[in-house]
């Protein structure tokens, strides 16, 4: 089989780590064109030598120099910038461009990668959630094809067939975080050492206080909306403390179809870099002997009101999607700086979401100028309320 040629963004970040053990296991169907890294020189410089990649850019041009001397003795190409790693995006040779950097960042880089024929791996929500119908709209147009690599997404989306009336509605799961089994008022007493322990996964600290608020399943409710271009109204959420069914779809002849698997992002990220086939990963084979019951419930929304805000923030449409994603990220960045209590985080959401003035997204432009007004917003509520 001839090797599939591919280019990571966020290489050295948690899914990148990922997306290298996979390539490793399976040396012999992978050809590494580019690494993309926003600043970790060193780690960029260890993939790319291991996985004898072709070429690196390091976003922070700060970072060139030291990059460059990393790979001194190699036949690697350096570059370094936002700009270079567009153009390089809009003519590469890869057949599959994974996107797994988190932040803002990576808006640019989605968008550029629709205008090519690739098979776009999608693993950073804000390119989607801030994009909203803008991104349904071209992601309809592009002659890319968009293969999500969040593990609930990835399920959803191997779950799918046939078209898209027979389905009833779409199912995505959540542990509960951290603090599924608290009422509203004991989430004002929580620790942050308690917040960033969380119960099935092994993430990162923003990620893993998302999961806790479950601001995380309200920014895949949004995302499974766009990318499946589903109304939301047919999204359901279930809490799933044991993280074995990771998302699926009911069909209107009464059958469900989903994905099960033991938690490791190496599956999503290997279906994504070699879709449509599978390869190796180093999760082993599902046993629903050793594994016994499971368990589902019905979530409460006004519980988790997370869940609640996203259900609204996408029937308005326009940028109240991208509103609620920021202002999420000024608050989880707040908590974990000791600015403000835990419990606080949704109340951030849900005032930017009253007073951001309603817009419409048609360009990436318009995604930008969403951003930092939502992100003044978001900042006053907490200067006023710390």
């Amino acid at each position: 089989m001839q090797k599939k040629r591919i280019t990571i963004i966020g290489a050295t970040g948690s899914v990148g780590k990922s997306a290298f053990n996979v390539i490793k296991r399976n040396a012999e169907l992978f050809q590494v064109e580019a690494l993309v890294a926003k600043s970790n020189y060193l780690g960029l410089a260890q993939q790319a030598i291991e996985l004898q990649a072709e070429k690196v850019f390091i976003e922070d041009e700060q970072y060139y120099q030291s990059l460059t001397k990393e790979l001194q003795d190699t036949n690697i190409q350096v570059f370094a910038g936002k700009q270079e790693i567009i153009n390089f995006i809009s003519n590469n040779t890869s057949e599959t461009i994974l996107i797994c950097s988190s932040g803002y960042e990576s808006i640019p880089y989605f968008y550029t990668a629709l205008n090519t024929n690739k098979t776009i791996a999608m693993a950073n929500k804000e390119a989607i959630v801030c994009g909203g119908s803008l991104a349904t709209q071209l992601m309809s147009q592009s002659k890319a094809q968009v293969i999500p690599v969040d593990s609930e997404h990835s399920a959803i989306f191997q779950s799918l067939h046939g078209k898209k009336d027979d389905v009833a509605n779409i199912v995505i799961t959540a542990s509960g975080g951290a603090f599924a089994n608290l009422s509203l008022e004991d989430l004002k007493t929580v620790s942050k050492a308690q917040a960033l322990k969380h119960p099935t996964w092994s993430m990162g600290k923003k990620i893993t206080i998302d999961s806790s608020t479950l601001m995380n399943k309200a920014l895949e409710v949004i995302e499974a909306s766009v990318l499946f271009d589903i109304s939301v109204e047919k999204i359901e959420v279930l809490l799933h403390r044991q993280s074995i069914l990771h998302g699926g779809v009911n069909y209107k002849d009464g059958s469900f179809v989903g994905h099960f698997s033991y938690p490791n992002m190496e599956i999503p990220v290997a279906y994504g870099l070699f879709y449509p086939h599978r390869i190796n990963t180093s999760t082993k084979t599902l046993s629903l002997a050793e594994t016994g019951n499971l368990a589902f419930e019905k979530l409460n929304e006004e519980r988790f009101v997370a869940i609640k805000l996203a259900r609204q923030a996408l029937k308005n449409g326009k940028n109240y999607p991208c509103a609620l994603n920021v202002a999420n990220e000024v608050a989880v960045e707040s908590y974990l700086n000791d600015k403000i209590s835990f419990h606080k985080i949704v109340d951030v959401v849900e005032y930017t979401l009253g007073k951001i003035l309603p817009n419409n997204i048609n360009s990436v432009a318009d995604i930008a100028d969403s951003i930092e007004e939502s992100k003044a917003i978001a900042t006053e509520y907490i200067r006023g309320n710390a």
